[in-house]
């Protein structure tokens, strides 16, 4: 590609064949992030299957990536054939993936769990659990004690929702979207320092993703 932003991008969307792209972001002649991001805010620019490379790890950094909706990270230090393999697995894993999916989300894994805890609007009860899914704008936690699904409904707004993650506390509001046993909740609020330790998990979620561990697809975010 020419370093012409407009171009590259008109190339992309005149190719109705292209449906992954992969950016070297550690590229220093052109800035691929802000390619990155005109092509997610062009018409028809949304659908696009993004896969990154990059040498930098920052949370700011990740965090941006994560939100314009990337579905693979690739690390730098892998060689040709082996950066080959993984692209194949990325491509085999998103084609099963709900197409109108935006955001990435991972499954969290019972090694490191993420427990939640919050109180009821005008009560003093409060509700634990463990998240089974996490993505940048929604949640799905398994509830302690199942029956507590009944005191939550959908719609709801659940106010300083705490998360611990690897053992730093995080708050979130949420509005609850399915109820249960199960219950999906959309972040409509939270702090800088609490996206940042989301970013993280998600970002090293997804490495692992990458060398085997498969995407959940059970939050609908």
């Amino acid at each position: 590609f020419s370093a012409d932003r407009s171009n590259e991008i008109q190339y992309i969307l005149m190719h109705s064949e292209i449906t992954h792209v992969y950016i070297d972001m550690s590229s220093v002649k052109n800035d691929w992030l802000d390619f990155l991001k005109q092509l997610r805010q062009t018409e028809g620019g949304s659908k696009y299957k993004i896969m990154v490379t990059s040498d930098r790890q920052d949370k700011e950094y990740i965090k941006e990536l994560l939100m314009l909706g990337i579905v693979g990270f690739l690390p730098t230090t892998l060689d040709a054939e082996r950066t080959y393999l993984k692209i194949l697995k990325i491509f085999k894993t998103t084609d099963e993936l709900n197409q109108n999916r935006k955001h990435f989300r991972v499954s969290v894994p019972g090694e490191n769990p993420i427990k939640v805890n919050f109180r009821i609007p005008n009560t003093d009860k409060f509700i634990t659990g463990k998240l089974t899914d996490l993505s940048i704008v929604a949640v799905a936690f398994r509830l302690d004690n199942p029956v507590d699904c009944e005191e939550i409904a959908v719609g709801n707004i659940l106010d300083k929702v705490q998360l611990k993650i690897n053992n730093k506390l995080a708050l979130v509001n949420l509005r609850i979207l399915k109820s249960g046993a199960i219950t999906v909740g959309h972040i409509v609020e939270t702090s800088e320092n609490t996206m940042n330790l989301i970013s993280q998990f998600i970002y090293h979620e997804m490495v692992k993703k990458v060398n085997g561990t498969h995407i959940s697809q059970r939050v609908k975010a």
